[in-house]
């Protein structure tokens, strides 16, 4: 899962000139947050209500799985997964996990 979100955003700079991947995670509470953030050219609003669709892509190749695996393995261990995104700007992904 953490695989795919660093892909995804490393493919999604390709074409901005200021490129930045920043991973982080911190514990709060009772759960594991993890963000994988980058400052490629972001997801549009009507794009982002569709990105965990299986079969939704709008790269040229791959097969539109990647963030829905990443969504059924989060879910699957009782998480959540959040994206916030800027077009132009970037985009962040939240990952947020039972601890242990």
């Amino acid at each position: 899962m953490v695989t795919n979100l660093v892909k995804n955003a490393a493919e999604a700079m390709g074409e901005v000139r200021s490129k930045k991947l920043e991973i982080r995670s911190k514990k709060e509470g009772e759960f594991v947050k993890l963000s994988v953030s980058d400052t490629g050219k972001g997801i549009a609003e009507e794009d982002r209500k569709r990105i965990f669709d299986p079969f939704f892509t709008t790269k040229g190749k791959g097969t539109g799985l990647g963030l829905a695996i990443c969504q059924r393995i989060v879910e699957a261990h009782h998480g959540e997964i959040e994206v916030a995104s800027e077009v132009g700007k970037g985009t962040t992904f939240v990952v947020k996990l039972p601890g242990k």
